[in-house]
């Protein structure tokens, strides 16, 4: 299995780097929204990702304990549209669900938000780490994204794991991010957003 180099950030880097280490970076992850987001990008943050690498990967954070998941389901599918992500596309285009928030939802939660956003015409990522969200313990829709702040560009160890976050806080020109690997098949499963 090949693997890719990207990155995820609260703030695109401007410019958006074209290798980091030495590795070239073939997407971008950002926030979308979310009510536990800590910021969601603006549209000129979009673009230049996606002008950058032609592949980015949308991020939902939200609150499990406060949020109503059919209604989170609904209005992620609403902003992925607005932003003008396709629904029903073959391949699928993915929605990451980040669930790192400290009240992290119970599996039956995800599966409501997931399943609303499915019908929608979008898969869901699950993003989290181990010991903290339990992310293993959830359904695996169309993979895992595991943190792992391991300083290693290699996939988490377990069933699923399709992309990991390896290092946290890397400063880059314009900005600082966080460094992922993914399967390189799940980049047809990104694509432009805006």
């Amino acid at each position: 299995m090949s693997l890719v180099y990207g990155w995820d950030a609260a703030s695109c880097p401007d410019p958006a780097p074209k290798q980091i280490s030495d590795n070239p970076i073939d997407y971008a992850a950002g926030y979308l929204g979310g009510s536990s987001a800590f910021r969601t990008w603006a549209l000129d943050e979009w673009q230049r990702a996606s002008d950058a690498y032609g592949r980015v990967l949308p991020i939902w954070v939200p609150t499990p304990g406060s949020d109503n998941p059919r209604q989170v389901g609904l209005a992620a599918a609403e902003a992925l549209r607005a932003a003008g992500v396709p629904d029903h596309a073959e391949p699928w285009r993915v929605l990451m669900w980040d669930l790192e928030t400290g009240t992290e939802p119970a599996p039956a939660w995800l599966t409501t938000a997931a399943d609303t956003l499915a019908a929608a015409g979008y898969g869901s990522l699950v993003y989290g780490s181990p010991g903290g969200s339990q992310v293993l313990s959830y359904p695996r829709r169309s993979g895992y994204v595991v943190a792992d702040w391991n300083g290693r560009p290699v996939l988490y160890p377990a069933p699923g794991v399709v992309a990991t976050q390896y290092a946290a806080q890397v400063a880059v020109p314009g900005g600082v991010v966080d460094l992922d690997v993914m399967e390189e098949t799940m980049l047809a499963h990104l694509g432009r957003v805006h």
